[in-house]
């Protein structure tokens, strides 16, 4: 009895979580089992993520170092649905290098906070798995350094494709090397973002500076970039230009108004100083007179 009702919530839990408790090494969806498709083990379960944890907890707390621990050499950046760029041959420290920019997530002004949710895996084979993941990405930016007075603020909502591959890398000692997984890219899907999310992440007019990064001669790592803003397709601009505009033109109403004071403060100067020099020629006629 006791026998049946344990196997009775095995078999309710492996159907909820996604784990596959027959096997006692492998989890997938019972959808996934039924097609036939390859399984994760439950060790490159946690090894992933494991990934995907860093991957986020490293944008937030900008720690680069973190980032690059994690990232295979070259990873596949597919930004097509965000700002309509994509690199699909990009080396890890040009990553690291266009996200910890100024005009990405290294604006000390800013603060994020990047919230996975459930996650799908699909095992291409023993060494690339693709994870489907809900997130949630919240942005915030100050007025200054203090990070007392909130400027703006805005989140994005996706579906993420993660890329994670294992690579050969070497062990700490730096002769031996081994297989281990590492975060190889990513592609958002089903975007939505609020109106004031590309406030929130940049003041340079878009969520993601406009690298355009090239591999020279097919040598991984020998990459070229530069900010490309006057060809950046991003669905911001136009709002973010709209808003510097409307900002520039209160700016002039308002060094108008401030001119106009000034005008008027002379003139009422120059009254006054005219005034003066009336009321000394009257004293002098008075004096003749007398």
């Amino acid at each position: 009895m006791i026998l049946t009702i344990v196997s009775l919530l095995r078999n309710s839990l492996s159907g909820l979580m996604g784990l596959n408790f027959t096997s006692g090494a492998a989890i997938s969806s019972p959808i996934d089992s039924k097609n036939g498709k390859k399984q994760i083990t439950f060790e490159e379960h946690l090894a992933l993520s494991s990934l995907l944890f860093n991957w986020a907890d490293s944008y937030d707390s900008k720690d680069w170092a973190r980032l690059s621990r994690i990232l295979a050499p070259v990873l596949l950046i597919d930004y097509t649905q965000v700002s309509g760029e994509s690199y699909p041959s990009m080396a890890a420290e040009s990553f690291v290098a266009m996200v910890s920019s100024p005009g990405f997530l290294g604006d000390p002004l800013l603060k994020t906070q990047h919230l996975l949710g459930a996650c799908e895996w699909e095992k291409i084979d023993d060494n690339f798995v693709i994870a489907r993941q809900q997130l949630r990405a919240g942005h915030l930016r100050f007025e200054d350094e203090t990070h007392k007075v909130e400027k703006q603020r805005g989140h994005s909502h996706a579906t993420n494709e993660f890329y994670l591959r294992r690579v050969w890398v070497k062990d700490v000692a730096g002769d031996q090397e081994r297989l281990e997984w590492r975060w190889a890219g990513l592609k958002p899907e089903k975007v939505k973002l609020d109106p004031v999310t590309h406030l929130a992440i940049s003041s340079a007019k878009a969520v993601i500076w406009g690298f355009d990064v090239r591999v020279n001669h097919g040598k991984r790592g020998n990459f070229i970039y530069h900010r490309r803003q006057e060809n950046f397709k991003n669905i911001f601009i136009a709002d973010t230009a709209k808003e510097e505009k409307g900002e520039e033109e209160k700016g002039e109403e308002e060094k108008g108004e401030e001119e106009k004071r000034e005008e008027e403060k002379r003139e009422e100067e120059k009254r006054e100083e005219e005034k003066g020099e009336e009321e000394k020629e009257g004293d002098k006629d008075k004096k003749g007179e007398g």
